[in-house]
């Protein structure tokens, strides 16, 4: 039966909200009838129309991305750039990296200078290290860190070698970032990786425990870091992060540590839900990152944790169960009895009742020996290389200056220890090893330690700041540390304005170099600079200001050692101009015409090098040549007396 014009509108009406057999009754129609229309007014709907309904979302999405990528919103949250103006072709970590991970925070944690080549050679062995703030180094970064101990020692060993040890622990960052930047360093040919960590899992960013976290299912929180890399996500979250402030007018003192602000739940119960949500949290994201190693070839090794057992816990929960204070004075008054097996025991157990948890747990410990195990690689026992010379063998404040960070013993042990499983592993280049015993490498080590009066300063004075505030301190004004600090000179008030983040560590270490150099002090001077170019191998402008003040200094073998250093890294008029400049005071006129003359190639506007030439071409005998060098270093600057002086003095010459 033929459908009416009326019929068929009635049924376009009410077919997406009725059945067929429903409109049909009403119609007093035939059902097979509605169903014959209903099928040919879909047919008429072409399926690319579904198609472009659903791109035009996507499209838009993407055409927002193109233009706040064009207009250079939010932050390039990659892990390594470039920075414009190196020569060197280099890739850096990325001061801007930590936002990934603390995406609402106004000021996130600092990363180290580390460096490494673009294009890896033969003679390269990159090794990159994982971690939070003990793998970076907290209090004594840069330099005093167990992965710089490894880069001074592979220098050492292996000199022919461009040997590349990058950094990348990051304070109050946990397996969920490892997990994440481990993604992004395969594609960087890394012949090594080394992991400490597992501290920050209940408080680090994105912890159960967090005060920064994007819930509990683990998946769903690595799938929103790596979109976080996408412009339009930073546009979205900060745009809650601005309706978050608007309603929520409290402000967060400018003065508080990491540490206190890192908390969400205070209180995480021993055997809880939320503990062992925070093991599993642990055991998935450094599972889904060796399993990755592995099939990439990639050889890790792991390291166990160690923490101060004598630290008093935190806080503590009064039931007769779960108290860890009463389990801690336990302990002490066992120790002090001399059963020092069983305090050790009361230790562990009062460090694991601590519902603060920013010591990891024992468990976190039997899943990395595990974790090492179920993908086969090396295992470092942190842990009992610490115990194993500590009195009483118990961790405490022999080699810790807080609850678990190491003091600058602690650092060169652990370093010692992970670099004795890189040998008997054979994690190491291949060739050219120099032959030096262990007591020979422990000398050469402890004399050209690259740390000063300034970064010991610094250290004491980041000590006492966390252990002035919450949760070591209950109660108190944000700057009651301030009452603590004593600055007994100049060394002292510029580690403190590093501290209140007036200057950078850098700044700080070039300001004390010079103010040595002005009270004659050269030695000094020259460890303040090495101590900067050692925690920045490639900052050539270190170099340069060194170089300087020891040629100003006269002190011309010193300048020499740093010049073929610099000029082994990279090949520059500055490094040509001072080796020729310093073959010319020895003597050494042929030689300081081949360099000054690479100089003028690479750099033809330095009047000195001009200057200098001048004079190695009159020691040459070549008179002619001395006086058209004279005439273009005056063209270049014609106020240079000197020159002036000397071109007079050939012109009178018969």
């Amino acid at each position: 039966m033929a459908l009416t014009n009326k019929q068929k509108k009635i049924i376009k009406e009410k077919y997406r909200s009725k059945e067929a057999s429903e409109i049909a009754s009403e119609l007093n129609l035939n059902k097979t009838d509605v169903d014959d229309y209903l099928k040919s007014v879909r047919k008429k709907t072409p399926v690319y129309f579904y198609i472009i309904l659903l791109s035009i979302p996507i499209l838009l999405i993407v055409l927002l991305e193109i233009f706040l990528n064009v207009f250079n919103y939010g932050k390039n949250l990659e892990v390594f750039v470039e920075k414009e103006d190196d020569t060197q072709n280099l890739l850096y970590i990325n001061y801007d990296l930590p936002y990934r991970y603390f995406s609402f925070a106004s000021r996130a944690p600092g990363v180290s200078f580390d460096a490494f080549s673009k294009d890896k050679t033969d003679s390269t062995f990159r090794v990159f290290v994982l971690g939070g703030s003990s793998a970076a180094g907290w209090p004594y970064i840069y330099n005093a860190t167990f992965p710089k101990y490894i880069q001074r020692r592979l220098n050492l060993l292996f000199p022919d070698y461009n040997n590349e040890v990058v950094n990348l622990g990051i304070t109050a960052l946990n397996s969920f970032a490892l997990n994440d930047i481990f993604s992004d360093i395969i594609d960087y040919e890394p012949d090594l990786i080394l992991i400490y960590a597992g501290h920050n899992e209940y408080y680090g960013a994105l912890g159960v425990g967090s005060s920064i976290n994007y819930g509990s299912n683990t998946d769903l929180t690595n799938l929103i870091i790596r979109l976080r890399k996408y412009k339009i996500t930073q546009l979205l979250e900060n745009s809650i992060s601005r309706l978050m402030k608007f309603f929520n007018s409290s402000e967060q003192a400018s003065n508080e540590t990491l540490m206190s602000r890192m908390i969400g739940e205070n209180e995480i119960i021993f055997e809880s839900e939320l503990f062992y949500r925070g093991i599993e949290q642990f055991e998935k994201n450094i599972s889904t990152l060796l399993d990755k190693a592995k099939k990439e070839n990639i050889n890790v090794i792991i390291g166990n944790l160690t923490s101060n057992l004598k630290q008093k816990p935190l806080i503590s929960v009064e039931n007769t169960n779960t108290d860890a204070n009463t389990v801690f004075k336990t302990a002490e008054s066992t120790l002090e009895n001399g059963q020092n097996s069983e305090a050790k025991k009361l230790f562990l157990r009062a460090k694991d009742l601590d519902p603060l948890r920013f010591r990891a747990p024992e468990l976190i410990n039997e899943k990395i020996k595990s974790l090492s195990k179920q993908f086969e690689i090396p295992f470092v026992n942190v842990d009992s290389t610490f115990t194993s010379i500590s009195p009483e063998q118990i961790t405490g404040y022999n080699l810790m200056v807080d609850h678990l960070h190491p003091n600058e013993d602690g650092y060169n042990l652990m370093g010692k220890a992970f670099f004795e499983v890189m040998l008997s592993k054979k994690f190491l280049p291949k060739e050219n090893s120099n032959e030096l015993t262990i007591f020979q490498q422990d000398s050469i080590m402890a004399i050209s330690f690259p740390y000063t009066k300034l970064d010991s300063s610094l250290s004491e004075l980041r000590t006492i700041k966390l252990l002035s505030s919450y949760p070591f301190v209950k109660e108190g004004n944000s700057r009651s540390y301030l009452n603590k600090i004593e600055l007994d000179s100049y060394i002292d008030s510029t580690a403190f304005r590093v501290l209140n983040r007036e200057i950078s560590w850098r700044a700080a270490h070039q300001l004390v170099a010079d103010y040595y150099f002005r009270n004659g002090k050269i030695e000094s001077f020259e460890k303040e600079m090495t101590t900067i170019i050692s925690a920045q191998p490639h900052a050539e402008k270190a170099y340069r200001h060194l170089i300087s003040g020891l040629v100003n200094a006269r002190q011309y073998t010193k300048a020499v050692k740093h010049i073929e250093k610099l000029h082994k890294r990279i090949e520059s008029d500055f490094s040509y101009k001072w080796l020729g400049s310093i073959e010319l005071i020895n003597g050494n006129n042929n030689k300081a015409i081949e360099y000054l003359e690479k100089s003028i190639q690479l750099n033809g506007n330095d009047a000195q090098v001009y200057y200098n030439l001048a004079g190695a071409y009159f020691n040459s005998g070549n008179l002619d040549k001395a006086k058209s060098t004279l005439e273009i270093c005056l063209k270049i600057n014609p106020n240079y007396k000197a020159a002036s002086i000397f071109l007079n003095q050939l012109k009178n010459l018969k």
